[in-house]
């Protein structure tokens, strides 16, 4: 009897734990860990010839491999979630850095309007802490967004790193989360772009993603028309 009653009690904290995390009204939305039948069809992109999925481990995943160097916020090798537009939304990914490389970049984007119109969430394993945060690129002009900092990313070369990220468009604040989802390292407020798809770039090095999960009140059903399918 005093099993169950244990059990029940770690059963109750952990649901109000997850409660916590995932406000109320929000559901899930999207979600993908790539153990399914050619999950690369839930993508587009403007080039796929990096992108793929790869398997390691019994695991498998999303994965980008570039050699050429393109740091160009406005120049990235784009793959987004094709068949939803979100304004509010919490999204949770599993991010791995497998060979450490110069100019091994990654960043999420989100609020993306078109291929030169989006929010850019800089993650890249480059040691200059200073670089990473949050970017405006629209019309092939980056622009920073001043950010309150609490912390710095740490990679570890073949480790497996959860990134959060939650966008409040009422408020129009975006909180950005590395491996400790109990606090954010960096935060700010921004109102260029309000509802648009969601994605990843990079310009070259070699990325893999895995357990994407999207939550939020609501989503528009609408197919990304302005980058191409995987045929």
């Amino acid at each position: 009897m005093k099993r169950i009653i244990i059990l029940i009690f770690n059963a109750a904290m952990t649901a109000a734990v997850f409660s916590q995390r995932i406000p109320e009204g929000y559901i899930l939305q999207y979600q993908q860990d790539f153990s399914g039948k050619n999950p690369i069809n839930d993508f587009r992109s403007d080039s796929f010839q990096p992108w793929k999925i790869g398997s390691g481990n019994g695991n498998k995943y999303l994965e980008f491999s570039h050699s050429i160097d393109s740091t160009e916020y406005s120049h990235l090798n784009i793959c987004l979630v094709k068949d939803y537009i979100f304004g509010d939304f919490i999204i949770e990914a599993d991010l791995m850095n497998p060979v450490a490389t110069d100019g091994s970049d990654f960043w999420f984007l989100f609020g993306i309007k078109d291929s030169l119109k989006y929010y850019c969430v800089d993650v890249s394993s480059t040691d200059n802490q200073q670089s990473k945060g949050l970017f405006v690129v629209e019309d092939d002009r980056p622009l920073k967004i001043p950010c309150i900092r609490y912390g710095n990313i740490r990679w570890d070369q073949g480790k497996w790193h959860k990134v959060r990220i939650e966008r409040d468009i009422v408020d129009t604040s975006v909180r950005i989360f590395f491996d400790d989802m109990n606090r954010p390292f960096l935060e700010t407020k921004d109102r260029t772009f309000i509802m648009g798809y969601i994605g990843f770039g990079s310009g070259a090095g070699k990325w893999r993603i895995d357990n994407i999960k999207i939550w939020s009140q609501t989503s528009i059903p609408e197919p990304a028309g302005f980058l191409r399918e995987k045929l």
